[in-house]
C-alpha cells in the first residue's frame, strides 16, 4: 500500500522543515524534516508504513485525521503548487496629481512637501486614456494633497466620467468643504480620508500642521452629510497607537496600518506594542489562507500583480508606495509594454531567504515596506529564519532593529 497526498493539499519544501498546504481547509501544517521524508517515504515506497517506528506511525495516524493524506493501491504523482500560478490583469491604478501637500506628516511615502510638481491636464488625459485602453475600471487620484489642484481636480473628475466604474480621491480633508462634497456625490466620487487619531494633539502632532485634525473631522461631517462614499483609513506610530480601538468605534475606520519604512517612514516611529503587532510569527500563518493568496504569490507580488501607480511625470511605478524601480515613462512606451517588466512577477521564489522559506506563498509582505533595502530581501519584520527552522525572540528582534 502506497500513500498520497490529499488533492488540493501541498507540500512546500523549506530549506530545513516543510509546510503541508491544505487548500481544502484553508490551513497550514508544519511538519520538521523527518516528518517531510517520513511522508515522502509513504508517497514513494510500497508497504513503507510496515518498517515505521511507532512515533512515526503516530504521525500516519495525525495526519489521516486531518485528511492530509490517503492510502493509495498505487504510486501516485504527487500534486505540484506550482500549477496553481496563473496570469492576473491590472485591475487598478493609482495618479499621482501632485507632489505637493499642506501637511508635513512623519510617515510620508511620497516625501510630499509644500513644493513640488503638479500633473498637467494634457498628462491626466493622457494616462486616463491609456489605462482605459488597458481596461482598468478602478482608480485612485492621490498626491500629495489633490484639493490643492482646486477647480482643475473638478475638471479631471469630469474627465474621468462614464470611464471607470470606480473613481476615489485620497485626501487628507483639511480643504474638503460641503460645495466639494456635493460635488462628489453628484459625480459618484469616493473619498479615502487619512485621520490619524480621536485626539486632536496626536492627530497634529503626526501631520506637524495644528488645526488639521479639527479640518479632518469637519470634512468627514460635510461628506457624510453629502451621502459621499467614504472610507476613513489611518497610519499607526508610536504617538497613536493606543487610538487604534478608538478610531474603529468613534469613526468608522476599517483600516489602521502600521506605518511603512518607506519614504519619511522609519523604525523610530515604533514602539515595542506597536513592532509586536507589525512582526510576522508562527501565530502570522494561524490565518487561514486561500487558493487565490498562494496563486498570487506563486505568480508575483500579490500587489504589484494588479496595480500600478502613475507619477505626476507619467512615469510609472508598480506600486503607489514604491520608487526603487520604475518601469518606464507612459510618453515613451505603452501601458501593455510597460506592465511586463519582471517586477511584477517577483514571487517569493525570488526573495533572499524567502525562497528558502515554507512558509512563503502563505505569506503577506509587503515589497515597499522595506526598511531601505533591495527589492530582493526578506521582510525588516519576519522574526523566522529558514536555515535554522528558528523563531528570532520578539524582544531581542525589537532591540536589534532598532540598533540597526
Amino acid at each position: 500500500m502506497f500513500f498520497s497526498i490529499k488533492e488540493n493539499v501541498y507540500l512546500v519544501n523549506g530549506f530545513k522543515d516543510a509546510c503541508l498546504y491544505d487548500l481544502n481547509k484553508g490551513d497550514l501544517f508544519s511538519i520538521n524534516a523527518c516528518a517531510k521524508n517520513t511522508i515522502e517515504r509513504l508517497c514513494e515506497e510500497n508497504n513503507a508504513i510496515d518498517s515505521l517506528k511507532n512515533s512515526e506511525k503516530e504521525l500516519v495516524h495525525e495526519l489521516l485525521s486531518k485528511g492530509l493524506i490517503i492510502p493509495s493501491n498505487t504510486k501516485a504523482k504527487q500534486h505540484d503548487i506550482l500549477s496553481l500560478k496563473q496570469s492576473y490583469p491590472i485591475t487598478f491604478a493609482w495618479i499621482d496629481v501632485t507632489t505637493v501637500c499642506n501637511l508635513k506628516c512623519v510617515f510620508c511615502y511620497e516625501n510630499a512637501s509644500t513644493s513640488g510638481r503638479f500633473m498637467s491636464m494634457e498628462d491626466f488625459k493622457y494616462a486616463v486614456d491609456q489605462l482605459t485602453d488597458l481596461g482598468i475600471k478602478r482608480i485612485q487620484i492621490t498626491g500629495g494633497e489633490p484639493m490643492l489642484l482646486n477647480e482643475k481636480l473638478k475638471e479631471m473628475i469630469l474627465y474621468c466620467h462614464n470611464k471607470f466604474s470606480f473613481l476615489e480621491v485620497y485626501s487628507n480633508g483639511t480643504l474638503i468643504t460641503k460645495e466639494w462634497s456635493r460635488f462628489f456625490k453628484e459625480n459618484n466620487v469616493s473619498v479615502a480620508i487619512s485621520l490619524h487619531s480621536c485626539d486632536s494633539s496626536r492627530h497634529d502632532s503626526i501631520t506637524k500642521i495644528s488645526g488639521s485634525h479639527d479640518k479632518t473631522l469637519k470634512a468627514i461631517e460635510c461628506l457624510k452629510d453629502s451621502e459621499v462614499d467614504l472610507r476613513i483609513n489611518g497610519v499607526i506610530t508610536f504617538i497613536n497607537s493606543e487610538d487604534q480601538e478608538q478610531l474603529k468605534i468613534l469613526h468608522n475606520v476599517k483600516k489602521t496600518d502600521p506605518v511603512r519604512l518607506t519614504g519619511k517612514g522609519n523604525i523610530s516611529l515604533y514602539d515595542f506594542e506597536l513592532f509586536k503587532k507589525k512582526v510576522i510569527t508562527k501565530k502570522s500563518f494561524q490565518n487561514k489562507i486561500s487558493k487565490n493568496l498562494i496563486s498570487k504569490n506563486l505568480t508575483g507580488q500579490r500587489c504589484f500583480l494588479e496595480k500600478l501607480y502613475v507619477a505626476t511625470n507619467l512615469d510609472v511605478y508598480p506600486c503607489v508606495m514604491e520608487r526603487r524601480i520604475c518601469y518606464g515613462n507612459l510618453r515613451e512606451k505603452k501601458f501593455d509594454q510597460l506592465i511586463q517588466h519582471s517586477m511584477r512577477f517577483l514571487s517569493k521564489d525570488n526573495i533572499q531567504t524567502c525562497k528558502d522559506c515554507e512558509y512563503r506563498y502563505a505569506c503577506l509582505d509587503c515589497r515597499p515596506d522595506a526598511n531601505g533595502s533591495d527589492l530582493d530581501q526578506k521582510p525588516w519584520y519576519c522574526l523566522y529564519d529558514p536555515y535554522i527552522a528558528n523563531w528570532e525572540n520578539i524582544r531581542l528582534a525589537y532591540k536589534k532593529r532598532n540598533r540597526s
